[in-house]
């Protein structure tokens, strides 16, 4: 039996990225959570910076996509707590502000 790869469980199936997606706009979270689902991510959803900040000290994620202004805990503020648990999550900031 070979090594598994980073893309693979012991078994050999595929490994299914977490992604954490961290918005205080829950609808705008929730829709972008269900068109990652779709692409065979595993999502996880907080609606919010505080919830996101407790989610990262639990749980591990590969991804973390953040809004970046939210009315808590800011996205840059995430990007830092995604770094300090895990080095090698990567994280994308979003807004839809100018």
């Amino acid at each position: 039996m070979s090594e598994p790869s980073a893309d693979t469980t012991l078994d050999g199936t595929p490994r299914s990225v977490r992604v954490l997606v961290v918005d205080n706009d829950i609808v705008h979270a929730r829709t972008m959570g269900e068109g990652l689902e779709r692409l065979g991510y595993h999502v996880v959803v907080a609606g919010g910076g505080n919830e996101g900040a407790g989610r990262l000290a639990a749980e591990s994620f590969d991804v973390v996509v953040t809004d970046l202004m939210m009315n808590d805990i800011g996205g840059l503020e995430i990007l830092k707590k995604a770094k300090e648990a895990a080095a090698e999550t990567e994280v994308i900031v979003v807004t839809g502000h100018g």
